[in-house]
């Protein structure tokens, strides 16, 4: 964990020393002789020189040891997969089922945020604004623009104001659920790509600094994303086509919380259905314009645990626990796919993953990261 000091205001605290000064006194010695008169001491002055204490964003970060941005750069923390070319991705198996029955659930996860008093009025205006930052960026780089998507806002609103108000920085909260859990468990099927920052707006005494010109701070947070490698990598990925904006803010605390929640939307895919008498889940989904050849993979993790705040302070970026078991070509019927799956692994209960790769202009993208809960979670 790093503290950096970031100087991005003019404000300045002075402190000044104090002038000490020693009286001088005369040492008078009289003697038979006549009067000798000695010694006078000489002024002293001590002076303190003046400390100019930066009182803007304090940036507290996880990052890893091959990123060393310059001190007044937001540091952030970012996630983006490493997403398997159709080379990489291992050849279908076949996965034999046991006789005991599993049913898979599609449960929603423990609540993701407290109640939050949201404390930006123009919070729409603020995103939009923070939209537009982002699709400068993807233009200038000759990308296409992406669009705000409700429900993913809704999971990174959740997600800046958890961090808020429960007082940590990380992907994971404190239920140990990461983009990926947090996205799926809320419903979502899309694979979550996701920035966060971090700022602390106080003085050197701790006193918070209220934030006055909000297009500032935005322009700061987006620039030191685009300073870091691996968020300008996501911000910049050419196969994005929605993002979901977070931004929460405590006046009290000074504390400042952003989150971007990246997608590639390319397909739908309907809640996946598994008959009550067997450990295979039948799924069906439509392939949207500009995506094709649609290929699917099973990942297995075990339930996430509880992390501590101490633990969330140990993170850094996020990589996705689930670990590739099986893979699987869809059959199609024009734009219309389906498979079915198995969703276990010897009856082992946990999290399955199903992960749907789509070719996008010749480029394999991922598309789906759904959830299916196997056993009590």
């Amino acid at each position: 964990m790093s503290y950096f000091d970031s100087s991005d205001d003019n404000d300045q605290y002075d402190e000044f020393g104090q002038k000490q000064k020693r009286s001088r006194k005369p040492i008078v010695i009289f003697s038979i002789l006549g009067l000798v008169a000695i010694c006078l001491v000489a002024f002293i002055i001590r002076a303190r020189s003046t400390n100019n204490l930066p009182e803007d964003d304090i940036l507290l970060s996880q990052v890893t040891l091959t990123i060393t941005p310059p001190l007044d750069t937001p540091i952030t923390e970012s996630l983006i997969p490493t997403l398997p070319t159709a080379s990489l991705l291992p050849s279908p198996t076949t996965i034999n089922q046991s006789s005991t029955t599993i049913t898979p659930t599609h449960t929603i996860a423990p609540a993701l945020a407290p109640a939050f008093e949201n404390q930006l009025s123009n919070l729409e205006e603020l995103k939009d604004y923070m939209l537009d930052l982002i699709n400068q960026d993807r233009l200038a780089d000759n990308l296409s623009p992406v669009k705000r998507d409700s429900y993913s806002d809704t999971i990174a609103q959740s997600h800046a104001e958890d961090m808020l108000e429960r007082e940590y920085f990380s992907h994971w909260n404190l239920e140990g659920l990461g983009p990926d859990h947090r996205y799926a468990f809320s419903g979502g099927i899309e694979s979550a790509q996701e920035n966060i920052s971090f700022h602390s707006r106080t003085s050197s005494s701790g006193t918070p600094i209220s934030i006055f010109n909000w297009e500032i701070q935005l322009d700061d947070i987006q620039a030191g994303l685009m300073d870091s490698p691996g968020h300008r990598e996501n911000i910049l990925y050419p196969y994005h086509t929605h993002v979901g904006i977070g931004l929460a803010y405590g006046p009290s605390k000074g504390k400042v919380y952003l989150s971007q929640e990246f997608i590639n939307r390319y397909i739908t895919l309907r809640t996946p259905i598994a008959p009550p008498d067997s450990g295979k889940l039948i799924i069906e989904g439509e392939l949207l314009p500009g995506a094709s050849q649609p290929f699917i993979n099973l990942a297995y993790e075990d339930f996430p645990k509880p992390k501590t705040h101490a633990e969330l302070a140990e993170t850094g970026s996020y990589t996705p626990q689930g670990e590739f078991f099986y893979a699987s070509e869809p059959e199609q019927n024009g734009n219309t796919f389906w498979a079915e799956l198995p969703i276990n692994q010897s009856n082992i209960p946990g999290l399955y993953h199903i992960l749907i790769w789509v070719n996008v202009e010749g480029e394999e993208v991922q598309a789906a990261d759904a959830l299916v809960v196997v056993g009590e979670y």
